[in-house]
């Protein structure tokens, strides 16, 4: 149920996005700041590993967290963002500090952003 909402949700960015006209400048800042982030990692490549293992350790502990306390109790906006950015840091943290898990997570971020790209689930 949880990952349906996820799904949805990324499907429903993805539609926007698509949906923006092109000479919006909004899609012009989402894409050159995705141009600025690839010219950087092709130039650095290897360097920013770590930095790209901490941001989906971060997101994907911070995703985890917040949708685990949201289903399990009724909590306020502040309790669920105070939850969510402490899970998403001790995950970057071990995702700094454990290469194997570190490698993992971007595994894992990659492979739910390709899925949320690719399949629909309507």
């Amino acid at each position: 149920m949880i990952m349906r909402e996820i799904l949805n949700n990324g499907l429903q960015f993805l539609e926007e996005i698509r949906g923006m006209e092109v000479d919006s400048t909004k899609k012009l800042i989402f894409f050159a700041v995705l141009f600025a982030l690839g010219a950087i990692n092709c130039i650095l490549g290897y360097r920013l590993l770590r930095f790209w293992m901490m941001l989906s350790g971060f997101f994907i502990g911070a995703l985890g967290a917040f949708y685990a306390a949201r289903s399990m109790g009724d909590f306020d906006a502040r309790t669920l963002l105070i939850l969510s950015a402490v899970a998403g840091i001790i995950v970057a943290a071990i995702a700094f500090l454990v290469y194997r898990a570190g490698v993992f997570l971007v595994g894992a971020a990659l492979g739910i952003g390709i899925s949320l790209y690719l399949i629909h689930p309507t």
